[in-house]
């Protein structure tokens, strides 16, 4: 259970991050710009809701007290609808600011989906839960998909997040029952049909490969009576997203930057499902990022990690040390990039020495009282100074640089369980292993630092020029079978 705990945590970290990301996607997107077309909203029919605050107030407390069961659900109903449908849905359409209500409604937007969800994490009373549920999964698909309205990109995005984000049933996080969300069904299957559908606009696009991705995440942690996604669904998905990640130029009116992000989700999907893939269609397509003429090494750090969690097709596990090459290969580049960025460090900063490094001494024999304190004093000061530009900067270095070790380490771990020990692939990951001790400790200065990375890389260099002589095991001839269905390597 703690395995699921902390996968839920770490989905839910994960996620916050790239719906920050998507945000500025969206906001970047040329439907959102100030002189771009005017949009609808959704018209308010309860006027006395936006004149008198007090009523709000009281309907909210309504709520609160109906999800927390301590009120009755049916003899509240109208309240709730006219909370909900009346006022807070309609809120969330808007554009323009209204007054003694909100100065920015869709600045307002990530506050009403947080309350949302929260209003849905925290109901003790069934009925409300479900009542939520069904008039949430209605109105954010009616902001997503309604033709004859024309809402503002923001507030289709917004709705799109809470669709991936909506659970049949709540997370339990404490006590002997406690289970991860199981998330709706009915959502995914509206997710894939937005992604897919034709001319639709980044920002859904974005929106969507967020909820997939959370879907594709908790469907391992799902017990009874809840189904986990079948092999047939699982299979749609990948073939939904193959075009995206294999096309490795974006459409007109998409960055690089945005391209680039969309394809890492991919990647990330495809881990999550844990497909096995007898052809290695999928398998290949991921780890064809590796073959790519500048392909951004963020991407590669996305489907090194990736290569770690899928089940390696025959005949890349009959043929282990050239994958693995590749992916070491990433360590090797970037640990050089950052040995360039040292180099460069050390003649614009001086040695200096670690704060607490001078210890106040326990015994002061030649002070006097008012001396000791002035020198306490002095010395709590000095440990109270801020980093030096030479720490900071070798802060960000060693952090740059974990981040694309450790995902090339699980990687590596991840080929290595599956094939078994092999002299060239024990040598490649001890030495990223050896990179990510020398970043993972606080060295004295961007001299020690740069010795140590270049000692490490030097290694590294070496194992990898020796693979290139490595022969290849013979590969087993394997039919072209369709992706199917298999337990985590």
């Amino acid at each position: 259970m703690e395995n699921r705990e902390f996968k839920v945590v770490g989905s839910q970290a994960t996620t916050l991050f790239w719906v920050t990301i998507g945000l500025l996607l969206a906001a970047l997107s040329t439907h959102v710009m100030a002189d771009g077309p005017a949009y609808s909203s959704e018209r308010f029919r309860d006027r006395e809701l936006l004149r008198n605050k007090s009523l709000r107030n009281k309907l909210r407390s309504t709520k609160d007290r109906v999800a927390r069961g301590q009120s009755d659900f049916a003899s509240n109903q109208e309240s709730l609808d006219r909370y909900y449908s009346k006022f807070l849905f309609p809120m969330m359409t808007q554009t323009n600011a209204i007054e003694r209500v909100t100065s920015n409604p869709l600045g307002d937007l990530a506050d009403h989906r947080r309350n949302l969800l929260l209003d849905l994490k925290n109901a003790k009373s069934e009925n409300f839960h479900a009542y939520l549920l069904k008039r949430l999964y209605s109105a954010m698909k009616h902001m997503v998909e309604n033709e004859k309205q024309s809402y503002h990109p923001a507030v289709r995005y917004n709705a799109m997040l809470i669709l991936g984000e909506l659970n049949q049933k709540e997370e339990i996080p404490l006590g002997s029952n406690k289970s991860a969300p199981d998330p709706l069904p009915e959502a995914l299957e509206f997710l894939r049909d937005q992604f897919v559908k034709e001319n639709q606009v980044d920002s859904l696009r974005v929106a969507a490969l967020v909820g997939i991705l959370r879907h594709a995440e908790l469907d391992r942690l799902r017990e009874p009576p809840s189904q986990p996604l079948s092999a047939a669904d699982k299979l749609q998905i990948a073939k939904m997203l193959m075009p995206l990640l294999e096309s490795q130029t974006p459409p007109p009116n998409r960055s690089m930057a945005g391209h680039v992000w969309m394809r890492r989700r991919c990647v990330e999907i495809l881990a999550a499902l844990r497909l096995t893939d007898e052809s290695g269609k999928v398998f290949s397509a991921v780890a064809g990022v590796f073959d790519e003429d500048g392909a951004p090494a963020d991407l590669r750090r996305t489907a090194a990690e990736a290569i770690g969690q899928i089940k390696l097709p025959p005949k890349y596990a009959a043929n282990p040390a050239e994958l693995a090459a590749k992916v070491a290969n990433l360590a090797l580049e970037v640990s050089s990039q950052e040995l360039g960025n040292l180099d460069r460090l050390q003649p614009q900063t001086q040695r200096y020495t670690p704060r607490n490094s001078t210890p106040l001494p326990t015994r002061l024999p030649n002070l006097d009282a008012e001396d000791r304190k002035s020198y306490a004093d002095s010395t709590k000061k000095k440990q109270d100074e801020p980093e030096s530009e030479e720490e900071i900067l070798m802060t960000l270095s060693r952090r740059r640089l974990l981040t694309t070790l450790i995902s090339v380490e699980k990687g590596l771990s991840g080929i290595q369980s599956q094939v078994g020990s092999e002299a060239s692939l024990d040598n490649l990951h001890q030495s990223v292993n050896g990179l990510i001790r020398v970043c993972s400790r606080k060295s004295e200065d961007a001299s020690t630092l740069y010795d140590d990375l270049e000692k490490e890389i030097r290694v590294l260099r070496d194992r990898l020029a020796q693979l290139e002589n490595v022969p290849e095991k013979p590969q087993q001839a394997t039919a072209d079978n369709e992706v199917a269905e298999a337990p985590a390597p």
